[in-house]
């Protein structure tokens, strides 16, 4: 049931970033960021730093299970829901899971074009008129739904990214 607590929260949370207006796809880019927040693996990386006190306590079989760390904040949400200020608690704690995911989500030298693409995004590159051949300059065009970025470089693909990254900081995903 924690979990279920938690991925309420995180949607709450989600959803008082949304664009406006929402572009059609971001649904699913929210669920899939929503997946991976909650996820038992990523509730796991972050047990060390939520609940120190459980996470030193573990025996060293304990602390390779990935399910039953995930498995233990859970448990920890569903009882602290219970409590007079449990919600507050809650929210903090889904506010740094999502936060800390967004963080880590793109790292540098990360595949933007590539991660657009994965989550239903389209490009388009053009060649910019008045450049020399030996000097070309594009143009990129990231989109996701009805939102779209540009961005110029000297290369296809350093326009490419630049776009796909700046479409990923405008949704808050980056």
């Amino acid at each position: 049931m924690g979990d279920r607590i938690l991925a309420l929260t995180v949607t709450e949370l989600q959803s008082e970033s949304l664009p406006n207006p929402v572009p059609r796809d971001y649904v699913g880019v929210l669920a899939k960021e929503l997946s991976a927040v909650v996820s038992n693996n990523f509730m796991s990386t972050n047990l060390p730093i939520v609940l120190p006190s459980l996470s030193s306590s573990l025996t060293p079989e304990q602390s390779r299970q990935v399910h039953a760390k995930g498995t233990m904040l859970e448990a920890a949400v569903y009882s602290v829901s219970k409590m007079p200020n449990g919600r507050q608690a809650i929210d903090e704690l889904a506010r740094f899971l999502l936060e800390e995911w967004r963080s880590k989500a793109f790292l540098p030298g990360d595949n933007f074009k590539g991660r657009l693409l994965e989550l239903g995004g389209e490009f388009e590159v053009f060649k910019k008129e008045g450049y020399a051949d030996n000097e070309p300059k594009w143009k990129g065009e990231a989109r996701m739904g009805e939102v779209v970025e540009v961005a110029t470089a000297g290369r296809k693909v350093d326009a490419e990214q630049k776009a796909a990254k700046k479409l990923f900081q405008r949704l808050g995903l980056s």
